[in-house]
């Protein structure tokens, strides 16, 4: 029986009948190609032999022995068996990422098989154990942004050595886009809320995170993700966002808006000041100060005469106060400022009586 072992045949016989004489010496003859190559003389007692042979060919052995009476039959000849070793040692192996999630692809150089087909590829990354590697040769089930190497190695029977480590790739995937959203916040203010893609870098650098309002000029996105503008009614702003990576580069954009703050009311109606009469405090027989006694009977309506303004600039004032067009009682330096009661010191008047006051200062004069 011959086994081809690494670059060698294992031959083996079954020694014959001696027919009463010890066997003598074992003459074996190699057939490379089926040419007779130089025959081995081997002892009797011995019934194998581990050929050195030259791989990728085809071998197969005759053996005959011989005692006192002569040489035997040569055997017939064995199964042609072809000679073979490992593969050579896997010149090349480089990494790059798909751009898949979670993948390499390898490539590398093929070696010499060694007299049998190299029926598979094994890899091995960052120095670990060996897989088979996928006719496809994409590795799968990676982490996204860690580095990794790769080792080669070609098997027929037997694999042989592995290539020198690889190149570092690091497997990345698609990134998802940034989003944003605008919202009024009071009546002069809009808020932006910027959040990254969930898949964030996904496996790469990031390049920049920033935003844009108004074409106002791009800016780095706070840690927050909050951004703050308005000041004033009948403003709008709008928002651009962009999200990149590098190796290879890789942008993706958002955009909100445009978020409006409320229309300017109008302006509130001008503040027009006025004075008029305030009877008020009823005088029930209460001397005027005069010499005369106020008391209410019949059409004779006795009452204060006070003072009633609105709005008055702050300053100081002369005060006039008139019945039915006759100045009966003025008052100096009075302050006065917004609205409030000025409380006379006059009390009389018929129910038809006409009282008038008048405040004559800050540079106007206000009657009613």
């Amino acid at each position: 029986m011959d086994t081809p072992i690494g670059g060698q045949i294992q031959v083996s016989w079954q020694a014959p009948a001696n027919n009463g004489d010890a066997l003598r010496d074992y003459v074996l003859t190699p057939f490379r190609g089926g040419a007779p190559q130089a025959a081995i003389t081997l002892p009797p007692g011995q019934t194998s032999y581990t050929y050195a042979a030259e791989n990728g060919q085809d071998y197969s052995f005759t053996v005959s022995t011989s005692n006192k009476a002569g040489p035997s039959e040569t055997s017939g000849a064995s199964e042609s068996v072809r000679s073979f070793g490992q593969p050579a040692q896997v010149p090349s192996a480089s990494l790059e990422p798909t751009g898949t999630n979670n993948q390499v692809r390898v490539t590398h150089g093929t070696p010499s098989d060694n007299g049998q087909a190299i029926n598979r590829f094994e890899y091995a990354l960052n120095g670990g154990g060996f897989n088979r590697l996928p006719d496809s040769k994409v590795i799968g089930g990676l982490q996204n942004g860690t580095s990794y190497t790769v080792q080669v190695r070609a098997c027929n029977t037997y694999c042989g050595p592995a290539s020198g480590a690889s190149n570092a790739a690091t497997p990345y995937g698609p990134i998802g886009n940034p989003s944003v959203r605008g919202e009024k916040v009071g009546a002069q203010g809009v808020r932006f809320t910027i959040t990254a893609p969930a898949s964030g870098p996904n496996g790469r650098p990031l390049r920049h995170f920033q935003f844009n309002v108004n074409n106002e000029g791009w800016e780095n996105v706070p840690g927050n993700g909050v951004v703050n503008r308005g000041s004033d009614y009948d403003q709008a702003f709008s928002i651009d966002v962009r999200y990149a990576v590098s190796g290879p580069d890789q942008e993706t954009t958002a955009s909100a808006g445009p978020v409006r703050t409320d229309p300017r009311p109008p302006p509130p109606p001008p503040v027009v000041p006025s004075v008029r009469n305030a009877r008020e405090r009823e005088a029930q027989r209460i001397d005027d100060g005069q010499g005369g006694v106020c008391v209410t009977t019949g059409r004779f309506q006795c009452a204060w005469n006070d003072m009633r303004y609105t709005d008055l600039p702050g300053g100081t004032y002369t005060l006039q106060h008139y019945e039915n067009g006759g100045l009966v009682r003025t008052y100096s330096g009075v302050s006065l400022s917004g609205s409030g009661v000025y409380r006379g010191t006059r009390f009389s008047g018929f129910v038809d009586t006409n009282f008038t006051w008048c405040a004559e200062g800050a540079g106007q004069r206000i009657c009613g």
